[in-house]
């Protein structure tokens, strides 16, 4: 039987076996949705990113990878299923370094580790849905926190680390002056100001 920290292990954002080192990281994706998993992730994977990423709410997609690695050998990566318009279906298998869940209090603090856990961090995709995109929405507030933690981690490091681009892949209008302006107005970033 594992241990009560075995069963959260994959929830936590803690490197997974097999997978390419955790500090090497340089992309964090906050959202698990399948829009994101087949469009962004494999694109940011394409232009030698290695990701993270972070399951807003529950659980189903850390539990998928943790099956995932109880296989042998472990798969520290993820399926997409493309269907062709020929009625074809290809499927591709996507790596990543780690996953967890803000949907649980362990998860939530190692996300807010993280900046200072990846000096290669230089990407955060956002797949949230339309849904997510409102004033003081977790999302909102779990974003402004990790940029805010990026900030810090800049501060106290004494090395250069790259800039961080914010990518969202949610189907709305000027959906980068959205996040921007969400993120700006969210009630975390209030309280920073006061």
């Amino acid at each position: 039987m594992q241990s009560p920290e075995a069963d959260k292990r994959h929830l936590t954002f803690k490197q997974l076996e097999g997978a390419t080192k955790m500090r090497n990281a340089s992309a964090i994706c906050l959202g698990a949705g399948r829009f994101l998993r087949a469009v962004l992730a494999p694109a940011l994977a394409e232009i030698g990113s290695t990701l993270v990423i972070a399951q807003p709410r529950g659980t189903s997609f850390c539990d998928y990878i943790a099956k995932r690695q109880s296989a042998s050998p472990p798969e520290p990566s993820y399926e997409v299923d493309t269907v062709l318009p020929n009625g074809a279906v290809i499927t591709s298998c996507h790596s990543i370094t780690a996953c967890g869940s803000l949907g649980v209090p362990e998860g939530r603090e190692a996300f807010l580790r993280l900046p200072s856990e990846l000096p290669q961090l230089r990407y955060i995709g956002v797949g949230v849905t339309e849904a997510g995109l409102v004033h003081n929405s977790a999302s909102m507030c779990d974003l402004a926190q990790l940029l805010y933690a990026c900030f810090k981690a800049r501060r106290t490091d004494r090395t250069k680390r790259p800039p961080i681009s914010v990518l969202n892949s949610d189907n709305v209008p000027f959906n980068g002056d959205v996040i921007k302006n969400h993120v700006l107005s969210c009630d975390f970033v209030a309280n920073l100001s006061s």
